[in-house]
């Protein structure tokens, strides 16, 4: 984590309405939203969206509100991320927003107000790399009959054994 993001001061990013009294720290906030989430992958990304945010918020000045959260979003729509990219990265800050709501940090209202920021639209599926109807022909011609027959109709190979 960033030294500019450890060295803020216990939820130095929020409203200051919502700041609590206490020991609790950006740490916690952090552990609090990565704990939310059983997948590993969920939480490394919903993290690396926490710590964007901090840092914006940290370079801004600005605690976190609709107007961060809409930079937040405006930013990655100009870094050319792909509108996936954007929309997990939102998500885990909504995700970060509700936590702290249903934990008496930060009021319904204002809550309600930071994750009303839309999602950005997906542009196309990117799928990979897609063989030509050339390549394809090539590959199954080398293919055995029955590797063949399975390839091209998706069936499982125990099916005819």
């Amino acid at each position: 984590m960033n030294d500019s993001i450890s060295s803020l001061t216990p939820f130095s990013v929020l409203p200051p309405a919502a700041r609590p009294a206490g020991p609790a720290s950006v740490a916690a906030l952090r552990a609090m939203l990565t704990n939310s989430v059983p997948s590993a992958h969920t939480r490394r990304a919903y993290a690396k969206a926490f710590d964007d945010l901090l840092a914006l918020s940290v370079r801004t000045g600005q605690p976190i509100s609709w107007q961060l959260f809409q930079q937040f979003r405006s930013e990655m729509v100009d870094a050319g991320l792909g509108g996936s990219t954007i929309n997990v990265r939102l998500s885990g800050v909504r995700k970060l927003v509700n936590e702290a709501r249903e934990n008496g940090l930060v009021d319904p209202s204002s809550a309600g107000r930071i994750i009303s920021v839309p999602n950005v639209p997906a542009q196309g599926v990117r799928l990979g790399q897609w063989l030509t109807v050339e390549q394809a022909k090539e590959l199954l011609a080398d293919l055995s009959p029955i590797t063949s027959y399975t390839v091209t109709t998706a069936r499982r190979t125990s099916q005819f054994l």
